[in-house]
């Protein structure tokens, strides 16, 4: 049998519907051969678990960075860059002055590019060249989020974490996950994003 690292990753969405006047939750897994959906009244984990996919699938999923994807630890988690494509642009859009984000999107858009010519040429790897190029740039434009973003300090004395917001929010997935995000120029069978399953 094939290794994790080389099976065709598996991509999953999951998307809410009405019946009968109540949401209910469909839940996709979908690879190239296949596509299995599930219905559940239960959007997280526990729906999920229902479908009997993730709980004993051992290979790679990619899905949107929700936070009930994680809690597999089975298995290895890539993030679908369109997602994280959307957030980017919402950023560009509605703060102007977040110069990272245009550059964090073109990184993307560059890796991504320089995957598909690779793996168009059949390809099994990047080459150390970019890998180690797009490794120094992820973590420069990081830390340059960081700079553009830092957390807001208060004198008052309250209990619990501080509220990021959306934008430290998406820096703080984007450094936390990063190799989950690059996952699809270290494994040419990852895909950029988990389009087959939103399909």
């Amino acid at each position: 049998p094939q290794s994790a690292e080389k099976r065709p990753a598996a991509a999953c969405d999951e998307t809410g519907t009405r019946v009968d006047g109540k949401t209910i939750w469909v839940h996709n897994a979908s690879n190239p051969d296949f596509t299995y959906l599930t219905i559940s009244k239960k959007r997280g984990k526990e729906g999920m678990d229902e479908a009997k996919v993730l709980p004993h699938y051992h290979g790679i999923i990619v899905h949107d960075c929700w936070s009930s994807y994680w809690k597999y630890e089975n298995l290895m988690h890539a993030v679908c860059c369109a997602h994280l494509l959307r957030e980017l642009n919402g950023v560009e859009q509605n703060h102007p002055a977040q110069t990272w984000a245009k550059e964090f999107k073109m990184l993307l858009l560059s890796m991504k590019k320089v995957r598909d010519k690779a793996a168009e040429q059949g390809k099994t790897e990047l080459s150390y060249y970019h890998l180690h190029k797009f490794d120094k740039q992820y973590d420069e434009i990081i830390q340059k989020a960081y700079e553009e973003n830092p957390l807001p300090v208060t004198t008052e004395k309250k209990r619990g974490k501080k509220k990021k917001g959306k934008v430290l929010s998406l820096i703080s997935r984007l450094d936390k996950y990063k190799e989950s995000v690059c996952l699809f120029i270290k494994n040419l069978c990852v895909p950029f994003d988990n389009n087959q399953a939103e399909r």
